[in-house]
């Protein structure tokens, strides 16, 4: 086996492992989402409505294993773009145009699709159903209910909660930590993976 064939069979490797990961997600996705039904559908019937406070807590254990496998899946995507896209194979066979050698952009490459992956506008759509699912559908609920017993309670109403209201604020304040934490990882999701180093070079190439 030679240095080009160690290569793509490193890159076929890695690629395998992102589309596993991307299956993972999927997985992630479909039992959450169908544990939340389950969830809501007994809470609502036993009419055990205290119990939405507790949801945010399961939530947030499913989406740190979630971050988890995402920042993978950048680390990888991000390794395949710097190292074999950039590096290995334009070592071992050359670049498409030889006259820009100091360009890093997907036309000049034989192997690009991580740079045109980056160098082309797209809409990253699994934040967005990633922050439905893990705040909109999961953890907001909890908010509202605990937000509208304490409420209740300041204007004199009768509140739907059974437990004590100091149990309310306590639930209010700690799943509004939580959604904020959640929010601020959606925010900075795969911007502090790519080194410093490999940045500078590719707002350079952009001039």
């Amino acid at each position: 086996m030679n240095e080009l064939e160690v290569v793509l069979t490193e890159y076929k490797a890695l690629r395998d492992e992102l589309r596993d990961k991307f299956r993972f997600h999927l997985q992630i996705y479909s039992i959450f989402i169908s544990s939340l039904l389950i969830v809501y559908g007994l809470i609502f019937s036993n009419k055990t409505y205290d119990l939405l406070m507790a949801i945010p807590i399961f939530s947030f254990a499913i989406f740190l294993r979630f971050l988890m496998e995402q920042e993978s899946i950048h680390k990888i995507s991000n390794y395949i773009e710097a190292e074999i896209e950039e590096k290995k194979i334009p070592m071992l066979i050359g670049k498409i145009n030889k006259e820009q050698e100091g360009e890093f952009i997907y036309t000049n490459l034989w192997m690009g699709w991580q740079h045109f992956w980056k160098e082309t506008p797209h809409t990253r759509f699994f934040r967005h159903s990633s922050l439905i699912i893990f705040l909109g559908i999961s953890v907001l609920p909890a908010l509202f209910y605990s937000a509208y017993n304490i409420l209740c309670n300041l204007l004199g109403m009768l509140a739907v909660t059974k437990l004590p209201m100091i149990i309310n604020v306590i639930f209010l304040v700690f799943n509004f930590l939580l959604a904020y934490y959640m929010a601020l990882k959606f925010i900075h999701l795969g911007r502090k993976v790519l080194p410093n180093e490999y940045l500078a070079r590719i707002v350079k190439t952009r001039r």
